[in-house]
């Protein structure tokens, strides 16, 4: 076997989940390491423009999740001499977890969690179940296969609840996501399972802000932690479009450390909570055995977790400083128009769907002007990301013009 080459990384991902996929690149592109990417064929991203990627690299779709997929990513590894693959979003994440026997002789390439922490993060129940074994407070709720039985706690609790597949994506079905939904009323449950296979999470809706505690860890010590709050949240659910970085809390850490220690957990990861600001009250979430979307605020704050996990991985290295930039903003610039919309429309009398009032949304521009906002894709050192998908949104957005404009 040909000896691997020192620096030289294949980062994996694709275009449904572009922002993570794109800090991880630039972060290592900016430790000078020799930047490779692999992705679907067809997939032409914004992030495959980034001055950091030296090579791009295709597999076919149809096969992502099969063992082939595998052994065909194995040979351009092999072949090319990486030192490093980091995969980067659940799509690539959970084939290589499932197939991990192929990976003998190259294991120590890749950048995996173990297998027990990868089973419990991603299973909602198992993951719920080891939270209230560390005493970790959970939202009240249980196991559903039926719509009958979403209904009997819906007697119990009221609305709305919150129903969660056990899993986001599986092997068999790794393309198409199964969505955390909010049930607000009967009619809703009736639907509750349309494109999500039972049993399902279904848990008493809890009033709060997400947060997120990120973390560097090795053999179940956390090395490093950082702490993002939502600041602009969907009104049914979903990954943020604002978010700002915040003091870590002492409760909060104290739970994911003590899931990280459980799960002797090495790598990067985020445990996801909601919290009262009034009461000081909150539940866990969910565990993120992966890079998570809000990565460009971590990064830009200076909690540059890809950079971190390489140098941890590949270098030896466990001391890093723990200071990072507070009260940074960042905006998904494509999801918060979307939601700037929604909120618009939304009834603000309804704290169940956490709104923001629009005063309060167009006092955010002062962020700007203070220069404590980062846009996801915007970086002036690499600015073809950014520009490539304005122009993708500007076709987009032209073709629904000309499509509306057409004869009925």
């Amino acid at each position: 076997m040909l000896a691997l080459i020192p620096g030289k990384t294949l980062v994996l991902g694709n275009s449904t989940h572009p922002r993570a996929f794109l800090a991880v690149v630039r972060s290592l592109g900016r430790l000078g390491l020799d930047v490779s990417v692999l992705v679907n064929e067809g997939d032409h991203g914004s992030g495959l423009s980034s001055r950091y990627v030296r090579n791009v690299y295709r597999l076919n779709s149809s096969k992502l999740g099969r063992a082939d997929w595998v052994t065909n990513l194995l040979g351009i590894v092999a072949n090319e001499r990486f030192e490093a693959v980091i995969p980067t979003n659940d799509a690539v994440v959970i084939p290589l977890q499932e197939h991990r026997n192929l990976l003998k002789g190259l294991e120590d390439r890749f950048y995996l969690v173990n297998d027990k922490a990868y089973r419990v993060a991603h299973n909602k129940q198992q993951s719920r179940r080891l939270a209230e074994r560390l005493r970790i407070p959970v939202a009240e709720g249980n196991l559903c296969s039926s719509a009958d039985e979403v209904r009997a706690l819906a007697d119990r609790y009221g609305y709305p609840l919150i129903l969660k597949p056990l899993h986001s994506f599986t092997i068999d079905n790794i393309t198409s996501r199964q969505m955390v939904r909010v049930l607000r009323s009967a009619r809703e449950i009736e639907r509750a399972f349309e494109g999500i296979s039972p049993p399902a999470v279904v848990e008493q809706f809890f009033c709060g802000h997400g947060c997120g505690v990120e973390f560097l860890a090795a053999g179940g010590r956390m090395l490093y932690s950082f702490q993002h709050e939502r600041v602009h949240e969907p009104l049914q659910g979903g990954g943020s479009s604002y978010r700002k970085s915040v003091e870590l809390h002492p409760d909060l850490l104290q739970a994911a450390k003590s899931i990280v220690e459980a799960l002797e957990y090495t790598g990067v990861g985020m445990v996801e909570f909601k919290l009262d600001r009034e009461t000081g009250r909150y539940i866990f979430i969910e565990i993120n055995a992966r890079f998570w979307g809000s990565l460009p605020l971590a990064v830009a704050a200076g909690a540059d977790f890809p950079a971190m996990l390489y140098r941890m991985l590949w270098r030896g290295e466990t001391g890093f400083s723990r200071v990072y930039r507070r009260n940074l903003y960042c905006r998904n610039e494509t999801r918060d128009a979307v939601w700037f919309v929604q909120n618009l429309r939304a009834d603000k009398s309804d704290p169940t769907l956490m709104t923001r009032p629009i005063l309060s949304v167009l006092a955010e521009s002062w962020n700007v002007v203070m220069g404590r906002e980062r846009w996801d894709m915007l970086d002036l050192r690499d600015p073809r990301p950014a520009l490539s998908e304005l122009t993708q949104l500007a076709g987009l957005a032209w073709q629904k013009l000309l499509g509306s404009n057409q004869p009925g």
